[in-house]
């Protein structure tokens, strides 16, 4: 560095003969070159603060415990998978989301509950959907994760017009107390609408045949 300084005394004393403007151009590209220099040197630092700690994030492992038991039971068995997992080792850890009663009758769970699991299997699918090597595997779960995204816009539609599922997933998914205290209020009467519930079984029925055909789900 001491060289490189003593360079540019020699050349500032030489170009004092020159114009007034060359000299200005040449105490422009100087200061110019001293910033980039100094950017260089401090580089991109990562802010400590921003990072979420481990078990935090609502969308990548290490998966959080959320308090729903069913979401929490595939959460570890993620968590304990190897750094690169096979197929048959995402497909068993994955499986049990599917277990619960919500995936057979619309009217298994609350619809709050339905929403809250729904919200989280589909950050699942979604992460995990690359895992698999068969592009037509990938498309049925690409599928069967378009069908929960309609389940929950048609739950969603119990809650008000105002209320938005996938935005309330993002901002309070990653905890199920936190997710379930901040909903609107539900109106009860349209969860007893017949033409809802066979529009929702309906969607259900398509999201089954999905996770049945890319190896999730027992049966359609």
């Amino acid at each position: 560095m001491k060289e490189v300084i003593d360079a540019l005394l020699k050349l500032v004393d030489s170009i004092r003969a020159y114009p007034v403007w060359v000299q200005a151009a040449f105490a422009g590209w100087i200061f110019l070159g001293a910033l980039l220099i100094v950017g260089m040197a401090r580089g991109p630092k990562t802010n400590q603060n921003s990072q979420l700690s481990p078990g935090t994030s609502a969308s990548s492992p290490p998966w959080p415990v959320t308090g729903d038991d069913d979401i929490d039971r595939v959460h570890e068995a993620l968590n304990a998978l190897p750094p690169h997992p096979t197929e048959a080792q995402v497909v068993t850890a994955l499986r049990p989301l599917f277990y619960r009663a919500l995936f057979f009758h619309i009217r298994e769970e609350r619809p709050e509950s339905a929403l809250y699991g729904l919200c989280r299997s589909q950050k699942l699918l979604a992460f995990y959907q690359g895992t698999f090597s068969s592009a037509s595997t990938r498309d049925k779960i690409y599928f069967a994760r378009t069908r929960m995204i309609k389940l929950q816009q048609q739950l969603e539609a119990l809650f008000g017009s105002s209320f938005l599922s996938e935005v309330h997933c993002e901002r309070f998914g990653a905890k199920r107390a936190d997710y379930l205290q901040n909903l609107p209020v539900l109106l009860v009467d349209q969860y007893h609408n017949r033409e809802f519930i066979d529009a929702a079984n309906a969607t259900l029925s398509e999201l089954r045949t999905a996770l049945h055909d890319a190896g999730l789900a027992d049966r359609p």
